[in-house]
């Protein structure tokens, strides 16, 4: 009786109804009613009410008895919702009642799904991945459970943040009556009790560097968040250094590069990391390149600067084109020579190898430089530097 009773309900475009007698079916009564649920829906067209629509849509939901099928229903309703926005969480109404863990599978199920977006879509107000995310989230918070880390739902988290949307409760977002947060991003990481752990994981998804760069950045608000505890100073360095070795588009890595420079780096931190500096500064992209041979140069002013670190990095750099980066890099080494003049037998041979270079500055640099230390690189260095020349 409550399966015929709920199709016709639904055909009023009584909502109310709807969920008054979801309320009191078990699992048979929904299968039962499934069959002319679905019909109707696949019937809907946009003559049809909104009410009607939306009643219909309710009941069939609320008739899915597991939680992949009910995952399975909302990802295919968002997928015909392709011209509208704005139109996500109420939905999610029709599984009130159903238990913590069905609740939490079907989210996880649906937040895993969603979509990361392109780069250049991510300023756009009104994308339907995010109708995708704030069904998941409501399914979670429904839940009370822990969301997903997928990077479609990390991504239109954080951009949820960016838009200062307060989602404390689902109602904030989908429901009549709200408004936009009128706190800094900075405010809307910090109301969010999964900040510590999503923030860093954006990071790593592909355009997060390039949205840094961008006039309506939120460089200034991470740094913010260094400063009260939300976001760990080490966590915010270490994701800049992770997105600058992991390379990519130009535009990204300057990105990277200007938060970390915002950051500015105290020398222990530069030390820690001192491994980092070096690969940068024989792979990195100009400019990244030529900000690490400066942190290697403020490790050498510091004593913090192992020597066989520095030949190491010496090799990598002195064969790169660009004769900025490898004047720089000489004057370097130049320099950690005249503190340490017996470092000449392990540093020269790497010098060597900027003999042949194309830029005649960098070979004249080069040949002096081991020239001035020929004396004390002993009897087989300075066999190898006559074979390099």
């Amino acid at each position: 009786m409550s399966a015929v009773a709920l199709a016709d309900v639904a055909a009023t475009g009584d909502r109310a109804g709807v969920l008054d007698l979801l309320a009191t079916m078990d699992d048979k009564a929904r299968r039962a009613a499934r069959k002319p649920l679905d019909a109707a829906w696949k019937d809907l067209t946009r003559a049809d009410s909104r009410e009607v629509r939306d009643a219909v849509t309710l009941a069939a939901l609320g008739c899915c008895v597991t939680s992949a099928e009910a995952a399975r229903a909302l990802i295919s309703l968002w997928r015909r919702q392709r011209d509208s926005s704005d139109w996500a969480g109420p939905q999610v109404d029709a599984f009130a009642g159903r238990d913590a863990g069905w609740l939490a599978e079907a989210g996880r199920r649906v937040a895993a799904t969603v979509p990361v977006r392109r780069p250049n879509d991510w300023a756009l107000s009104g994308h339907r991945n995010g109708e995708l995310y704030r069904l998941a989230r409501g399914l979670l918070w429904m839940a009370g459970a822990v969301p997903a880390a997928d990077d479609g739902f990390v991504l239109e988290w954080a951009l949820t943040k960016w838009r200062r949307k307060p989602e404390h409760t689902l109602a904030d977002v989908v429901r009549p009556g709200w408004a936009p947060g009128e706190g800094t991003v900075a405010e809307a990481f910090r109301a969010d009790p999964y900040t510590a752990v999503f923030l860093p994981l954006a990071f790593g998804i592909t355009g997060f560097g390039t949205f840094l760069v961008h006039d309506w950045h939120w460089r200034p608000d991470l740094l913010a968040l260094t400063e009260t505890g939300e976001l760990d100073r080490v966590t915010l360095i270490d994701r800049c250094v992770d997105g600058l070795v992991r390379g990519g588009r130009a535009v990204e890595m300057r990105g990277f590069q200007k938060l970390l420079d915002e950051v500015q780096p105290t020398e222990d931190e530069l030390a820690e990391r001192a491994a980092d500096w070096a690969g940068l500064a024989g792979r990195a992209e100009m400019p990244s390149a030529g900000r690490a041979v400066e942190s290697l140069r403020r490790l050498l002013d510091a004593g913090r600067l192992d020597i066989g670190l520095l030949t190491e990095t010496s090799y990598a750099v002195l064969a790169r084109p660009e004769k900025t980066l490898v004047r720089a890099h000489v004057k370097l080494v130049a320099e950690a020579l005249r503190r340490t003049p017996g470092d000449a037998a392990a540093l020269l041979p790497a010098i060597a190898s900027a003999f042949g270079h194309d830029d005649t500055t960098v070979q004249e640099q080069a040949w002096r430089l081991a020239a001035r230390h020929l004396a004390t690189a002993g009897e087989a260095v300075r066999a190898q530097l006559a074979d390099a020349l």
